[in-house]
């Protein structure tokens, strides 16, 4: 019997209706088997969770240059590991205690949002840096010049 990813293990459990050693009486005996399958776990929630980490690590070496590709890709990932999340929660034998894949899945969630929000910071940050720079250089060329342009061309 298998139930959400979890084989049986030889459990012999015996309950006897008089102590033993007084005479023939009946007993009734269960065998609960119960064994857990790693490889379904690890092929099924650690293996593409650890694999989206790794690729929202390596979305943060592509330049800063490219923002859109480098936030939708970290936007992507975090939309992939919900379908992962949700089908451990559905999987997994229930139980009133924290488990370790939900704490794993916790910690991924995090990582791949706090990686969003680095990326939106960083864009707005390089977007406020870029207009106080035009507007320097606008600065700059009015003075220079004494008349607004920028980059040579009429503003």
């Amino acid at each position: 019997m298998q139930l959400g990813g979890c084989m049986t293990y030889m459990l012999p459990v015996d309950l006897w209706c008089n102590p033993p050693g007084e005479g023939d009486v009946s007993c009734l005996q269960a065998v609960v088997t119960l064994q857990r399958v790693h490889t379904f776990w690890l092929a099924t929630i650690y293996l593409p969770s650890f694999t989206l980490l790794l690729i929202s690590c390596l979305a943060l070496w592509i330049p800063p240059v490219h923002l859109i590709p480098r936030t939708l890709l970290l936007l992507v990932l975090l939309l992939i590991l919900m379908p992962v999340i949700l089908s451990s929660q559905i999987l997994a034998p229930g139980a009133g205690y924290l488990k370790a894949v939900d704490v794993w899945l916790v910690v991924c969630f995090l990582f791949l949002a706090m990686g969003n929000i680095y990326q939106v910071t960083l864009n707005a940050v390089s977007a406020a840096a870029r207009t106080k720079r035009d507007s320097f250089e606008l600065m700059v060329g009015v003075v220079r010049t004494g008349r607004a342009e920028w980059w040579g061309r009429p503003v």
